[in-house]
C-alpha cells in the first residue's frame, strides 16, 4: 500500500494545510461544472494520506503555445475574442469569493472546438505560500500585481484584473511586462501603440488602466474592466467580426 508520509514539525503542518485547502477548492471548483469555461472538477476525495481531484481533459493548446505558432503576438481583436469568455468565466468566479491570482496565457486552454477554458486555480497554492513563507510557487513574474509580492498583501478582483491586463498586453505585443516590483518608483512599461500595435488610444488606456501598480487605481471588477474594453472604441480596420 502507498502511503503519503510527510516531514514532521512545520513541514507537517504546511502539508496539511495545504491539503486541507486543496480539498476546499476542489470542492468550490465542483460548483462551477456548468460553466463551459471554466475546466470542470468531477470528483474529490482523500486516500493514501493525501487527497486528489479529478477533473476534465482538455484535448487543445495552451494560449501560450497559441500565440507561439503565431509568432508571439495576435491582433487585438482575435486577443480579446479569446479573453472575453475568461473574463466572464472569473466574474462567475468573483462572485463565489474566490481569487484565481494565477492568470496567465498558459493556464487558459483552447479546445479543439474553440471553447476557452481557464485552468489551474492556484487558490491552495497561495494558503500554503501564506503558510510556509515561500512565495516562488505562486508568482508568474510579469504577470503578478504588487499585492501578491506581500506575505498578507490584500487581494481581491482587481488582483486578476491586473494579470488579465497583463495576459492581454503579452497576447499583442509578444513582450511579458516589466515587474510590477519595478514599476513602483518608474513606469518604464512600453505603450503598445509605439510598439506598432494596431490598438485605438481608448483599448490602451483601458488596458493600462487594468495594470495599474496601485490596486486602487485599477477597475476593482472583472466585470467593470470587461465593460470598459467592450465599450473602447476599436483601431481602424481591427473592430471584432
Amino acid at each position: 500500500m502507498t502511503e503519503v508520509t510527510p516531514f514532521q514539525g512545520e513541514r507537517g503542518e504546511n502539508f496539511a494545510y495545504g491539503r486541507e485547502t486543496f480539498l476546499q477548492e476542489a470542492q468550490t471548483m465542483a460548483e462551477f461544472i456548468g460553466n463551459p469555461n471554466i475546466v470542470r472538477v468531477y470528483s474529490y476525495f482523500e486516500e493514501n494520506g493525501t487527497a486528489y481531484f479529478a477533473m476534465e481533459y482538455v484535448d487543445g493548446e495552451s494560449y501560450l503555445a497559441y500565440l507561439k505558432a503565431r509568432g508571439g503576438k495576435i491582433p487585438v481583436a482575435e486577443a480579446l475574442k479569446i479573453l472575453y469568455p475568461v473574463m466572464d468565466a472569473l466574474s462567475a468566479v468573483h462572485e463565489k469569493n474566490i481569487i484565481h491570482r494565477d492568470v496567465t496565457p498558459d493556464n487558459i486552454y483552447i479546445s479543439k472546438n474553440g471553447t476557452v477554458k481557464l485552468l489551474d486555480f492556484g487558490a491552495a497554492r497561495y494558503s500554503l505560500g501564506n503558510a510556509s513563507r515561500s512565495l516562488d510557487v505562486i508568482l508568474k513574474h510579469g504577470f503578478a500585481p504588487r499585492e501578491q509580492y506581500k506575505r498578507r498583501g490584500r487581494q481581491g478582483p482587481y488582483t486578476d484584473v491586473y494579470s488579465l491586463g497583463a495576459t492581454l498586453y503579452y497576447s499583442i505585443t509578444g513582450i511579458r511586462p516589466d515587474d510590477a516590483l519595478e514599476r513602483v518608483d518608474e513606469d518604464t512599461v512600453v505603450l503598445p501603440g509605439t510598439m506598432g500595435v494596431k490598438i485605438s488610444r481608448e483599448q490602451e488606456t483601458v488596458m493600462m488602466k487594468a495594470m495599474a501598480v496601485d490596486p486602487e487605481d485599477r477597475y476593482q471588477t472583472m466585470a467593470e474592466f470587461r465593460r470598459a474594453l467592450s465599450g473602447a472604441k476599436p483601431a481602424q480596420k481591427d473592430a471584432p467580426a
